[in-house]
């Protein structure tokens, strides 16, 4: 009851602008009119939005530039995540709010917040997963499914949020939650931020803020993780590995859980995510379990009834004997690296997307070593990729076959006329998905419904 005081109270007599009218726009609304407090607030928007079922008294600015709007009289701007703080008057930053920042500040103290560059939609429903059936009282959201602000009225004393974060959600924000997880950081999103390196401080964002009664969670294999840690010195840290000999919870040679931190011998981790590289996401959930106090055996038993993700090193099934593997989800090079070995079996990779000027030379050092015998090479990106390929080694046209197209039924035809049986073929496409897709998401299903449909014709 003490929270909901406290949330009515910093709401009570403010005007607040809602800055974008997405998914979490909406939801940000949606709470604020179930507080027992009065507010005025209004909404603006860079697109054309749907005023259906909008209260009159609530202005919508559509179409508009925010970066030339000028928010002087407001006490609150909520701002979603995808809108660059760049986008807004510098003198107006000071009243920028976000869910994410509102809820760390309120409920932080119940909140396991994960995040990285890659995979962490993976560990946050496998954490959520490994909880739930643990017996917690657990709600999953963020990033992933339910903004966070719609979590609030299901919040008991005894519940805890399991929250998948991403940068544009870290970025500025000023709390941090009791349980903080770093899986990675690779080069991403230098279309929205000024370069790498603020790119990688919005996600340590994360554990920032922690107290000394706070845990933070970390990859002891990522090299840049380490860097930025000599700087810290808060908090009380636990590390996951499959390299470092060091780390809290690491793999013996048997792909058994290695660790002090549970009674009990070595135990042998049977989960269905696919690949070595999914231990990744499997020791840091097994880490917060056991932070909160859940026993070894109901999280093991637990791995083996997860289910992946959709678009996730997401095995689609055998047509025609070939093996179709979907990771439409990868949009770095280091994503797409890791799915080929993962797999091992690789006879055609699906590469290319919209092209957002990230380095290629580290995948393309690697093509020119794997035993891949096919490459599609789609779009933008998958030409930049292709023309380095050929100057880097000018037999690689001759040896490989090869198809570069803008069409994704030609692509997958190629796949299945091309690609050996008993072999996979794996789109792990080491870019974005828009221009041609509305996102990743929209890649792989088009994917997945493509290898059905040609495959039933040849």
């Amino acid at each position: 009851m003490l929270m909901k005081k406290q949330i009515n109270e910093y709401f009570k007599a403010k005007k607040i602008g809602i800055l974008g009218f997405g998914r979490e726009g909406k939801s940000s609304l949606a709470f604020l009119q179930t507080l027992k407090v009065d507010f005025s607030v209004n909404i603006y928007d860079e697109r054309a939005i749907s005023k259906l079922g909008l209260d009159k008294t609530i202005n919508v600015f559509e179409t508009v530039s925010l970066s030339k709007v000028d928010f002087s009289s407001y006490d609150v701007l909520l701002k979603s995540p995808g809108i660059p703080f760049a986008k807004i008057k510098k003198k107006h930053h000071s009243k920028i709010e976000s869910q994410t920042s509102l809820f760390l500040k309120w409920f932080g103290n119940q909140s396991i917040g994960i995040t990285g560059t890659k995979g962490k939609s993976t560990c946050t429903s496998l954490t959520h997963h490994l909880l739930q059936e643990s017996g917690f009282n657990v709600l999953m959201g963020g990033n992933i499914g339910t903004p966070l602000f719609k979590l609030i009225p299901k919040l008991k004393k005894n519940s805890l949020v399991v929250a998948e974060l991403s940068c544009h959600q870290l970025f500025k924000i000023k709390s941090s939650p009791h349980i903080a997880v770093l899986l990675n950081l690779y080069e991403e999103h230098l279309d929205y931020y000024k370069n790498t390196e603020e790119y990688f401080r919005s996600k340590l964002n994360i554990y920032q803020h922690q107290g000394k009664e706070d845990y933070f969670i970390f990859n002891k294999d990522d090299s840049r993780i380490l860097d930025y840690l000599k700087e810290d010195e808060s908090g009380q840290k636990s590390s996951f590995a499959l390299k470092s000999k060091s780390a809290d919870f690491l793999l013996n040679s048997k792909n058994e859980l290695k660790t002090k931190k549970f009674r009990g011998k070595e135990k042998k981790i049977e989960c269905s995510l696919l690949g070595q590289i999914n231990f990744y996401n499997i020791l840091p959930a097994l880490a917060i379990g056991e932070i909160v106090g859940a026993t070894k055996t109901n999280l093991f038993k637990a791995l083996k009834s997860f289910k992946p993700l959709e678009h996730r090193l997401e095995s689609i099934g055998t047509y025609n004997e070939i093996k179709f593997v979907n990771d439409s989800i990868s949009t770095i090079p280091e994503a797409s690296i890791a799915a080929v070995n993962a797999l091992e079996d690789v006879d055609t990779l699906i590469l290319g997307g919209y092209d957002r000027g990230i380095d290629y030379s580290l995948l393309e050092t690697f093509l020119l070593k794997s035993k891949i015998c096919n490459f599609v090479f789609f779009d933008e990106s998958g030409k930049r990729i292709f023309e380095n390929l050929k100057a880097k080694r000018k037999s690689f046209e001759k040896k490989k076959k090869l198809l570069l197209t803008n069409n994704f039924k030609a692509c997958v035809s190629f796949c299945l006329k091309n690609t050996a049986a008993g072999k996979t073929c794996l789109l792990s496409p080491a870019s974005s998905s828009y221009g041609i897709f509305k996102n990743f998401e929209d890649r792989g299903n088009q994917f997945k419904a493509l290898v059905i449909s040609l495959s039933t014709k040849m």
